[in-house]
């Protein structure tokens, strides 16, 4: 197959972005992710497939979308729309009739040609800043042929670096065919204890801590991010066992997140309980104790926005 034929799914493509990698980039954001983790920001990324999101107090009651909709899985109520998620078909029929921003259709079939016909639109600006591409998500690694396309026609064709943000779960083959073609690793650990990571993110971290050290023997260019979720894995222990991890492996930058809860309102729209709504984001005192803490494990620690 010509590679620039190579299908995937994206839900948004982020231009002008300088928190992603160096320099001036653009974000591809990739569809599908294995974990479910409670704090995530971009709760439309988990599913593969397309998606339909219901902003309740964005919805004007006007029923255009009930009577568009080829599957009746939309029903007018008093107080607004109810979803049925099981006979929608995502076709996006009732989002192309809402004005108001009540229903967002989220997600799309592209090739990879699409895709960097819109990247190579600011290549200029990659060259002066040192910038390139950032392939996000979801998880990147989970479209291996699709994610591996994206950044050799990066390499090959526009000559710009490339910068993944990756949490890891994936099986390691397929996770080493991306990293091949990947100058930067920006790689998510939630927590070093298994139980606790299944407990909020859905899965277990054996695999993710293998990749981890298969990327930083790798030789790859890996700074590792640590969201801090406090009351969770803000505790003294987790912080020194992930930057012992971190440094015992080979590796030495780890920047800390402070929780925000931007996503809460896309994990309604989606039908789901945002589960963290009682927890406050951490204080920047906080943010340096912990980032302290960490270096005093013998790595650079950062705190980011």
């Amino acid at each position: 197959m010509d590679p620039g034929k190579v299908e995937g799914v994206v839900f948004n493509i982020q231009r002008y972005s300088t928190q992603d990698g160096p320099g001036i980039r653009t974000v591809v954001f990739l569809k599908g992710c294995p974990l479910r983790c409670a704090w995530c920001s971009n709760p439309e990324s988990q599913e593969a497939r397309p998606q339909l999101l219901y902003f309740r107090s964005n919805c004007r009651l006007c029923r255009r979308c009930v009577t568009v909709c080829p599957a009746q899985a939309l029903t007018g109520e008093a107080d607004g729309i109810v979803l049925d998620r099981e006979r929608c078909r995502a076709c996006g029929r009732c989002a192309s009739q809402c004005v108001s921003g009540g229903l967002r259709f989220t997600g799309y079939y592209t090739t990879v040609e699409e895709v960097m016909a819109e990247v190579a639109q600011d290549l200029a600006f990659y060259r002066e800043s040192g910038g390139g591409l950032t392939l996000s998500g979801g998880e990147p690694t989970r479209q291996p042929e699709f994610a591996c396309e994206l950044l050799k026609w990066a390499h090959r064709r526009l000559g710009v670096d490339t910068v993944i943000e990756t949490c890891g779960l994936q099986e390691t083959e397929a996770f080493l065919s991306v990293l091949e073609h990947t100058d930067l690793v920006y790689f998510d650990l939630k927590h070093m204890r298994d139980d606790m990571h299944r407990r909020f993110t859905g899965a277990g971290n054996a695999l993710i801590l293998h990749n981890a050290q298969v990327a930083l023997g790798s030789g790859k260019k890996v700074v590792f991010h640590l969201p801090i979720i406090p009351g969770w894995n803000d505790d003294e222990a987790n912080i020194l066992a992930t930057a012992r991890f971190i440094r015992e492996n080979g590796g030495s930058e780890l920047e800390l997140l402070p929780y925000h809860a931007l996503g809460a309102a896309k994990h309604r729209a989606l039908g789901r309980t945002y589960e963290l709504e009682a927890v406050k984001p951490p204080s920047a005192e906080r943010m340096r104790e912990l980032a302290d803490l960490a270096a005093g494990a013998g790595i650079n620690v950062s705190v980011g926005g």
